[in-house]
């Protein structure tokens, strides 16, 4: 078994932005530290779809770097987890 520090180590920064968010997601919600947010509301896989393709638009209209908001967010996210992780 390997050790870990935080829930999150192992996650590959080279991850493409979405897979980086969602990998963090999963890593959380197997195991990770309580109190962090965590939207648990169920989606089926169309709407999921249509809500990120929405944002997508939105933000490029709005001169939005979608891809880099998703990882400043994600990034902001895992800092938060690992706050919460510390004794």
């Amino acid at each position: 078994m390997k050790h870990r520090d935080s829930c999150l180590d192992g996650i590959a920064g080279s991850l493409p932005t979405l897979a980086r968010a969602a990998k963090t997601a999963q890593r959380l919600d197997n195991g990770g530290p309580d109190g962090v947010p965590f939207a648990a509301e169920p989606i089926t896989s169309v709407e999921a779809g249509v809500r990120v393709l929405r944002l997508v638009q939105r933000a490029q209209a709005s001169g939005v770097d979608i891809d880099q908001a998703v990882r400043d967010a994600t990034r902001a996210w895992e800092d938060e987890i690992r706050a919460a992780e510390e004794p």
